[in-house]
């Protein structure tokens, strides 16, 4: 387990995964054509910010997401443009309600695994 502690315990995929849903549903209903675009970002260039902001603010953004507000989120929406306050706000709610599933659920199955 003590190999896999990087992709256990600081798993940024899992959190862009789950954060880039959270990106997509606040601009659901304003996609203006077929191809996957996402408030001015195509899909894979918005989860490769969120992934690489991920792996390098991993700890602060963490806690950020715990407590559904901090430094570390409010960069990530300044990052991703997202200026109307109500968003902003929906995303920190959202990304907090996921903290479970993005962080401990993976710790609690990779141990399992490993015992």
């Amino acid at each position: 387990m003590e190999n896999d502690r990087k992709q256990i315990f600081q798993n940024a995929l899992t959190v862009s995964d789950s954060l880039i849903n959270v990106f997509a549903s606040l601009y659901v209903n304003e996609r203006k054509n077929k191809e996957i675009e996402i408030h001015g970002f195509k899909y894979i260039d918005a989860k490769m910010l969120i992934q690489n902001y991920a792996n390098a603010n991993f700890e602060a953004l963490r806690l950020a997401i715990k407590n559904g507000q901090g430094p570390a989120l409010d960069h990530l929406l300044l990052k991703l443009d997202v200026k109307d306050a109500g968003k902003q706000t929906i995303f920190k709610k959202k990304a907090q309600a996921l903290y479970n599933a993005i962080y401990i659920d993976p710790v609690v199955v990779a141990v399992m695994v490993n015992t």
